[in-house]
């Protein structure tokens, strides 16, 4: 069973610039085997959209990008996970390094927060926040 959801995505980089990124998308909730699936298209403000599957399981996390943006974000607490992401114009690749996931689920919807850690090199380029915010519509 779908049901329609807003979410509400804040991200933040610390080490590079604290200002918070705050991003509004109406989108589908759907739980299947255990796993919910969130899915909503983010647009950039270049008006380029990116179809994203946030997929939440009991201890992991894992946001899938396609479109103005590939990418697939898996975090897992404790855990160093390599990471493509490419754009039109570049690929990079990191590391990410979670030490923090919480998930809170109540009726009117669900919260995940993240923190981690973004490396390139093994090198430590930033500490990042995403809040997640799921709410029934």
């Amino acid at each position: 069973m779908h049901e329609d959801v807003l979410v509400v995505v804040e991200g933040q980089q610390r080490d590079i610039n604290d200002d918070i990124i705050i991003k509004r998308s109406k989108g589908s909730y759907c739980l299947k085997n255990t796993k919910e699936y969130i899915r909503y298209i983010e647009n950039d403000e270049n008006g380029n959209k990116t179809n994203v599957i946030l997929k939440i399981e009991k201890d992991n996390i894992k946001i899938i990008k396609k479109g103005a943006i590939d990418t697939t974000m898996y975090f897992c607490v404790d855990e160093y996970i390599q990471v493509e992401y490419r754009t039109k114009l570049i690929d990079l690749l990191f590391e990410i390094y979670t030490y923090e996931i919480i998930i809170i689920r109540k009726n009117e919807g669900i919260n995940v927060k993240i923190k981690y850690d973004l490396l390139a090199n093994s090198k430590k380029i930033s500490s990042n926040s995403i809040n997640i915010n799921i709410t029934n519509l």
